[in-house]
Protein backbone atom coordinates (compact mmCIF):
# COMPACT_ATOMS: atom_id res chain seq x y z
CA UNK A 1 0.00 0.00 0.00
CA UNK A 2 2.82 2.39 0.89
CA UNK A 3 4.40 1.77 -2.51
CA UNK A 4 1.11 2.61 -4.22
CA UNK A 5 0.95 5.97 -2.44
CA UNK A 6 4.60 6.68 -3.26
CA UNK A 7 4.04 5.99 -6.95
CA UNK A 8 0.87 8.07 -7.05
CA UNK A 9 2.83 10.96 -5.54
CA UNK A 10 5.77 10.47 -7.92
CA UNK A 11 3.58 10.50 -11.02
CA UNK A 12 1.36 13.35 -9.84
CA UNK A 13 -1.88 11.40 -9.43
CA UNK A 14 -4.51 12.80 -7.07
CA UNK A 15 -6.86 10.54 -5.19
CA UNK A 16 -10.24 11.67 -3.98
CA UNK A 17 -12.01 9.50 -1.44
CA UNK A 18 -15.66 10.18 -0.75
CA UNK A 19 -16.68 7.29 1.46
CA UNK A 20 -15.68 8.54 4.93
CA UNK A 21 -17.52 11.46 6.49
CA UNK A 22 -14.91 13.92 7.71
CA UNK A 23 -16.63 17.21 8.55
CA UNK A 24 -14.44 19.95 9.95
CA UNK A 25 -14.79 19.82 13.75
CA UNK A 26 -14.86 23.58 14.38
CA UNK A 27 -16.68 26.56 12.97
CA UNK A 28 -13.67 28.16 11.22
CA UNK A 29 -11.58 25.02 10.85
CA UNK A 30 -9.55 24.08 7.76
CA UNK A 31 -7.52 21.14 6.50
CA UNK A 32 -4.05 21.67 7.99
CA UNK A 33 -2.13 21.06 4.74
CA UNK A 34 -4.30 23.63 2.94
CA UNK A 35 -3.64 26.15 5.71
CA UNK A 36 0.10 25.55 5.42
CA UNK A 37 -0.09 26.08 1.67
CA UNK A 38 -2.05 29.32 2.23
CA UNK A 39 0.71 30.74 4.44
CA UNK A 40 3.42 30.01 1.88
CA UNK A 41 4.48 26.37 2.17
CA UNK A 42 4.23 25.62 -1.54
CA UNK A 43 7.59 23.93 -2.17
CA UNK A 44 6.91 20.26 -2.96
CA UNK A 45 9.77 18.99 -0.77
CA UNK A 46 8.66 21.05 2.24
CA UNK A 47 5.05 19.95 1.75
CA UNK A 48 6.11 16.27 1.61
CA UNK A 49 8.07 16.70 4.85
CA UNK A 50 5.21 18.54 6.56
CA UNK A 51 2.76 15.89 5.39
CA UNK A 52 4.95 13.11 6.81
CA UNK A 53 5.19 14.90 10.16
CA UNK A 54 1.44 15.60 10.07
CA UNK A 55 0.76 11.89 9.69
CA UNK A 56 3.24 11.00 12.42
CA UNK A 57 1.56 13.51 14.75
CA UNK A 58 -1.88 12.07 13.80
CA UNK A 59 -3.22 15.43 12.63
CA UNK A 60 -5.70 16.34 9.91
CA UNK A 61 -7.29 19.69 10.75
CA UNK A 62 -6.06 23.04 12.08
CA UNK A 63 -8.07 22.34 15.24
CA UNK A 64 -5.99 19.23 15.91
CA UNK A 65 -2.87 21.29 16.64
CA UNK A 66 -4.64 24.07 18.52
CA UNK A 67 -5.69 24.04 22.17
CA UNK A 68 -9.37 24.04 23.14
CA UNK A 69 -9.42 27.87 23.12
CA UNK A 70 -8.93 27.73 19.34
CA UNK A 71 -6.28 30.45 19.57
CA UNK A 72 -3.04 28.93 20.82
CA UNK A 73 -0.99 25.95 19.62
CA UNK A 74 -1.30 22.87 21.83
CA UNK A 75 2.35 22.51 23.00
CA UNK A 76 2.34 18.71 22.72
CA UNK A 77 2.26 19.06 18.91
CA UNK A 78 5.60 20.89 18.99
CA UNK A 79 7.33 17.68 20.08
CA UNK A 80 7.36 14.35 18.29
CA UNK A 81 4.69 11.89 19.34
CA UNK A 82 6.19 8.78 20.91
CA UNK A 83 5.44 5.57 19.04
CA UNK A 84 3.20 4.19 21.80
CA UNK A 85 1.19 7.42 22.13
CA UNK A 86 -2.10 7.79 20.28
CA UNK A 87 -3.27 11.35 19.76
CA UNK A 88 -6.15 10.34 17.51
CA UNK A 89 -8.95 7.80 17.40
CA UNK A 90 -8.06 7.21 13.73
CA UNK A 91 -5.20 5.20 12.29
CA UNK A 92 -2.38 6.98 10.48
CA UNK A 93 0.51 5.41 8.58
CA UNK A 94 3.96 5.14 10.11
CA UNK A 95 6.39 7.84 9.02
CA UNK A 96 10.12 8.33 9.48
CA UNK A 97 10.58 11.82 10.92
CA UNK A 98 13.96 13.45 11.58
CA UNK A 99 15.02 16.39 13.75
CA UNK A 100 15.19 18.65 10.68
CA UNK A 101 11.64 17.62 9.76
CA UNK A 102 10.51 18.57 13.27
CA UNK A 103 12.19 21.99 12.95
CA UNK A 104 10.25 22.70 9.74
CA UNK A 105 7.02 21.49 11.40
CA UNK A 106 7.52 23.77 14.42
CA UNK A 107 8.29 26.73 12.18
CA UNK A 108 5.13 26.10 10.16
CA UNK A 109 2.89 25.75 13.23
CA UNK A 110 4.33 28.89 14.76
CA UNK A 111 3.46 30.76 11.57
CA UNK A 112 -0.12 29.54 11.86
CA UNK A 113 -0.25 31.25 15.24
CA UNK A 114 1.93 34.36 14.99
CA UNK A 115 3.04 35.58 18.40
CA UNK A 116 1.70 32.28 19.75
CA UNK A 117 -1.94 33.14 19.00
CA UNK A 118 -4.26 32.97 16.01
CA UNK A 119 -5.74 36.25 14.86
CA UNK A 120 -9.24 34.77 15.28
CA UNK A 121 -10.43 31.75 17.24
CA UNK A 122 -11.38 28.56 15.42
CA UNK A 123 -14.85 29.05 16.88
CA UNK A 124 -17.27 26.63 18.44
CA UNK A 125 -17.13 22.88 18.08
CA UNK A 126 -19.65 21.69 15.50
CA UNK A 127 -18.77 18.01 15.03
CA UNK A 128 -16.90 15.47 17.10
CA UNK A 129 -13.37 15.13 15.81
CA UNK A 130 -10.80 12.38 16.05
CA UNK A 131 -8.38 14.20 18.40
CA UNK A 132 -7.96 12.65 21.83
CA UNK A 133 -8.35 15.33 24.47
CA UNK A 134 -6.45 14.68 27.71
CA UNK A 135 -8.80 16.85 29.76
CA UNK A 136 -12.59 16.65 29.94
CA UNK A 137 -15.22 18.67 31.75
CA UNK A 138 -18.40 16.89 32.81
CA UNK A 139 -21.13 19.54 33.22
CA UNK A 140 -23.51 17.09 34.92
CA UNK A 141 -21.02 16.25 37.68
CA UNK A 142 -19.32 19.66 37.45
CA UNK A 143 -15.94 17.91 37.47
CA UNK A 144 -12.75 18.12 35.40
CA UNK A 145 -11.16 14.79 34.52
CA UNK A 146 -7.70 13.92 33.23
CA UNK A 147 -7.46 10.92 30.91
CA UNK A 148 -4.20 9.01 30.48
CA UNK A 149 -4.76 7.08 27.25
CA UNK A 150 -1.56 5.06 27.62
CA UNK A 151 -2.83 3.40 30.81
CA UNK A 152 -6.58 4.02 30.36
CA UNK A 153 -6.54 5.78 33.72
CA UNK A 154 -9.18 8.44 34.32
CA UNK A 155 -8.88 10.56 37.43
CA UNK A 156 -10.95 13.35 38.85
CA UNK A 157 -8.85 16.48 39.06
CA UNK A 158 -11.16 19.23 40.25
CA UNK A 159 -14.66 19.54 41.65
CA UNK A 160 -15.72 22.91 40.26
CA UNK A 161 -18.49 23.98 42.65
CA UNK A 162 -19.53 22.99 46.13
CA UNK A 163 -22.68 20.87 46.21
Amino acid sequence: MKELWARMHRFGFKLEVHNMPMPLPRERDKWLMMSLENIGYIDAKDRAILNAVRQHQQVLYDSDVFAADGLSIDPKYLRLRRRKEKWSDWKFGKQHVTASHLRLWREALQQLALNSRRHRSLGKFEYPGHKRWDWRFCPVEDVIYHIDYSSNLIRQVLQCRQR
